[in-house]
């Protein structure tokens, strides 16, 4: 069951505001009820119960200088997040520094994985070295999109956290004191 959505007379102002790159709008976007609820995190658990991850990124893997990396890489640390976002969204510039943040603090056990959903495949790495965003970057392709449509992603920012063999952990990783009680050991997976 989905939660409520603010009141018509606020979602015209949300929505403008979220793709106007102001801060304080993209923080007032934030306030907004979250739309992802504990039920649609539940059937997004049970609709991939594991991703393979040569399938998800089966189009490639590359570094933000373009530089390609093999998807084996992924199983050489305990978690792995997969970030959709794009440079045109206020929301995701809004939220990119605090994964940033996040994934420096855990990087030697967290792997994150950008999809991007610019335009182009060098829009993605622009907006991946414009924003400091350290880890890999997912080809543009149907892999990805297979990847977005089993998991229902229906906007953007989404992170998800899985462990290494692509279990879903945490559905709803924009929630980040949830994720961090996962890479801390405090919460059960």
């Amino acid at each position: 069951m989905r939660k409520s959505l603010p009141s018509a007379a606020v979602f015209p102002f949300l929505f403008a505001a979220a793709f106007s790159g102001v801060p304080a709008a993209s923080a007032a976007f934030d306030a907004a009820p979250t739309l992802l609820s504990q039920e649609d995190a539940e059937q997004s658990r049970k609709r991939a119960a594991k991703e393979d991850w040569s399938e998800v990124f089966a189009d490639g893997l590359f570094k933000a200088d373009g530089e390609e990396v093999p998807v084996s890489a992924l199983r050489k640390k305990k978690y792995v997040g997969v970030y959709v976002s794009a440079s045109w969204c206020g929301p995701c510039r809004a939220f990119t520094p605090e994964l940033v943040e996040l994934y420096k603090e855990y990087e030697r056990e967290l792997e994150i994985v950008l999809i991007g959903a610019d335009r182009s495949q060098d829009e993605v790495f622009k907006y991946a070295r414009d924003h400091g965003m350290p880890w890999l970057v997912a080809k543009q392709g149907s892999a990805a999109s297979g990847y977005m449509t089993r998991h229902g992603v229906r906007g953007i920012p989404d992170f998800r956290l899985f462990d290494k063999n692509g279990k879903l952990l945490e559905a709803d990783g924009r929630n980040l004191k949830a994720v961090r009680a996962i890479l801390d050991g405090k919460k059960r997976r």
